[in-house]
């Protein structure tokens, strides 16, 4: 058994005749990694245990492998079926003779931004996919090849990855792809039907809590500067953003804490001070609160700023 740290959701994926080449598009898209795991010849009962920091899928291109992330059930990863590894989660991969494999590794807080984006709202938790992937539906059928695009475009000497624009739009395409073809917690709640567009109000009371967010806001003092009254500012977060008002508060000073917990020196700053300073005034739930939005601990991230 051997410990390697992964960044991003990852995706193995078992090769077929005429399937994916492992390691060509390294330099694809930021949110792209390949690894090629293991040689073919060398990969007979093989076992490795590794630890995504990000979630991701990874599908056999030739032969089979055996995996598990964390104590989700076995997946038997084949051309035809690829196994998700969720961040965080430890993973026991054991290959089989006559294998290759291709792992595609999202980073986590991309692929939620683009879910929170897809929802118009804040997320709830983190995001946690079904563990087996069936690369045969018509929805993953049509993944693959957004992959296959990319990986024809990086083996290009000049292709569309030269260009942002369309490497950003290549970007999306594979992070929404996923997000619609893999079900997860949140799939029910992107296929229900959009939530209408926020009023007047609502919209100007979001403003106000970007623009000041360490700002000691209530509901009430909120409706009195959109000149509303509490529950129509209540109802109107319901319909139009789906969490209440002072949820939504949260999710912006959690995220404001968490680029300031990235970018301080763990020697001069505390997570106290910085949690104070976005409002949270007792550390014991703000650490929960940052645990579950970010999958981590707040001094994780400070010591690994």
């Amino acid at each position: 058994m051997g410990g390697v740290p992964l960044e991003g959701v990852a995706t193995d994926v078992v090769a077929g005749q005429g399937g994916l080449r492992t390691g060509v598009a390294q330099q694809a898209l930021d949110v792209a990694q390949r690894n090629a795991l293991v040689e073919p010849d060398r990969a007979d009962g093989a076992a490795q245990r590794v630890r995504p920091d990000g979630p991701g899928d990874a599908g056999g291109l030739g032969g089979a492998t055996e995996s598990r992330s964390g104590s989700l059930e076995h997946v038997r990863s084949t051309p035809h079926r690829a196994a998700m590894f969720m961040p965080e989660l430890p993973a026991d991969i054991a290959w089989r003779a006559g294998c290759a494999q291709f792992c595609l590794i999202l980073p986590r807080q991309r692929l939620q931004q683009e879910l929170a984006t897809m929802l118009d709202r804040p997320l709830a938790g983190p995001i946690a996919f079904t563990p087996a992937m069936d690369v045969t539906s018509p929805s993953g059928r049509a993944w693959v090849e957004a992959v296959r695009l990319i990986e024809r475009q990086a083996s290009y000497e000049h292709s569309l990855l030269d260009h942002p624009l369309a490497a950003g739009h290549l970007e999306r395409l594979l992070i929404e792809g996923l997000l619609l073809a893999q079900p997860h917690n949140y799939s029910e709640a992107l296929a229900q039907p959009r939530l209408p567009a926020a009023p007047p109000a609502v919209r100007q009371a979001i403003e106000l809590m970007h623009g000041r967010p360490e700002h000691p806001w209530t509901t009430a003092t909120l409706a009195r500067r959109v000149a509303v009254s509490p529950r129509s500012l209540q109802d109107g977060f319901a319909r139009s953003v789906g969490v209440p008002p002072m949820r939504y508060l949260r999710e912006v000073r959690l995220q404001r804490a968490h680029n300031d917990l990235r970018a301080a020196d763990p020697g001069t700053v505390t997570v106290t001070q910085v949690a104070g300073r976005w409002g949270f005034l007792y550390p014991s739930r703000f650490a929960a609160a940052y645990r579950e939005r970010f999958e981590e601990s707040p001094a994780h991230t400070l010591r690994h700023s």
